[in-house]
């Protein structure tokens, strides 16, 4: 490797340390319930979150209830997801008249972008309209991302409580993760991406004229070979920067279907540096201990964080420590 590949991953690391704890302790403030600076602007808006959806901020759940709330949550958000799929020909922002996904693509796309498994069976600049994919996909990237935090924060509860018989509200986390971690987080970056050339519009897509034609070979139906001379090109536009980031802390499917190979969602080293790090915080699997904190016994869980599982280790010590006191 050369001088400037290590260069590299020595600032790529650093980067990552240097955002970790704060980031952490900010999250466990957070579903603590404590004051934050971002929770001055943002208080009222969650308020007015949990009376137009009847929510008691007070209320806690028991585990049966709280997953209850979470399965139903999410099964609605399947549904509607493959309504906007079968749908959207008849939708607006759907400039190149997509015509609605198949039966069967549509709910295997929904399953993945609901449980967060990442499966993107089909090429999103070819067959998803731009409100599908910001009204439906983008809000399946924050929601199971949000539904993952706050299930971690329930099991966290669960240990550190010990004998309490409730977990938290559901609602109540979800609200949280999504009004005051991803979307702070996704607006930032969003503007980071535009800055650095990434492409945010909602136009046509764009027809291009080769300046060197291209001849490629197809075979036909019957196993005929033909060659077809290419003259021009097709460029995909959308709003690639605000789904690119919330795409990379969600880590669910993004706008087009080579999502690390399309010039349109990168720029420089630095834009790709800012995206891996909000990738790697957002999905790193660590090694946490449990009980240290009280003069118990320490009791080693290991890797508790699963695949896509989007926190971080301080984010997990940090609750723990906050949810025991």
């Amino acid at each position: 490797m050369t001088l400037n590949g290590f260069l590299q991953l020595a600032i790529y690391f650093l980067a990552i340390l240097v955002v970790t704890k704060p980031l952490g302790l900010f999250m466990a403030k957070i579903f603590s319930g404590e004051p934050t600076l971002i929770g001055k602007v943002l208080r009222p808006v969650e308020r007015l979150i949990y009376r137009i959806c009847r929510v008691d901020e007070g209320e806690e759940h028991h585990w049966t209830a709280y997953t209850a709330a979470m399965l139903m949550f999410n099964l609605a958000g399947l549904l509607l997801l493959y309504a906007f799929e079968r749908l959207h020909y008849y939708l607006p922002h759907n400039p190149q008249g997509f015509t609605g996904v198949a039966p069967d693509l549509a709910f295997n796309t929904a399953v993945s972008f609901t449980t967060n498994t990442n499966w993107q069976a089909y090429s999103g600049e070819s067959t998803m309209s731009y409100l599908t994919q910001m009204a439906a996909l983008a809000y399946h990237n924050f929601v199971s991302a949000a539904t993952g935090i706050a299930l971690a924060v329930a099991f966290i509860r669960g240990i550190a409580r010990r004998t309490a018989s409730t977990l938290g509200n559901f609602w109540v986390d979800l609200t949280r993760t999504t009004l005051y971690v991803l979307l702070p987080f996704c607006v930032i970056g969003a503007l980071v991406l535009v800055s650095q050339g990434v492409v945010q519009n909602f136009s046509p897509y764009t027809k291009a004229k080769l300046v060197e034609p291209q001849k490629i070979e197809k075979t036909g139906e019957n196993g005929a070979k033909t060659t077809e001379t290419v003259t021009e090109q097709t460029i995909a536009q959308g709003p690639v920067a605000s789904q690119e980031i919330i795409k990379e802390l969600g880590t669910n499917g993004g706008l087009f279907q080579r999502q690390l190979g399309s010039s349109l969602r990168k720029s420089h080293a630095a834009d790709q540096l800012h995206r891996d790090v909000c990738h790697f915080r957002y999905r790193s699997k660590p090694d946490i201990h449990i009980g240290a904190d009280d003069g118990q016994p320490e009791t080693w869980l290991g890797r508790v964080c699963g695949h896509g599982s989007p926190f971080s280790g301080w984010f997990l010590r940090c609750v723990l420590l906050r949810s025991s006191r």
